[in-house]
């Protein structure tokens, strides 16, 4: 993450077996749940769903960009670089 005045800059590559930050390496499998889970462990919770990311690997998707799973696995990618960098609120521009 870099800080370029005042605004954080987190890059994120898209792989296809592995999402990956300047801190984090995190295979993209995700696993939905309706309700919380009762283990711990890499739990994204997203409007009101819950993710369990990085069991596995996603299959091939020709268009990430078009992918609500990658859009959660961003989503992941800078929590984890925010909660690195000892972030625990941030304004979204």
């Amino acid at each position: 993450m870099r800080d370029y005045n005042g605004t954080k800059i987190i890059g994120i590559d898209h792989g296809y077996g592995n999402i990956k930050t300047a801190n984090t390496v995190t295979p993209t499998g995700i696993i939905r749940y309706e309700n919380e889970p009762v283990f711990s462990g890499s739990i994204l919770e997203y409007q009101g769903v819950y993710y369990r990311v990085g069991e596995g690997h996603k299959e091939f998707v020709a268009d990430k960009a078009t992918d609500e799973d990658y859009y959660l696995l961003t989503l992941m990618g800078v929590a984890r670089e925010l909660n690195i960098a000892g972030i625990r609120e941030a304004d979204v521009h």
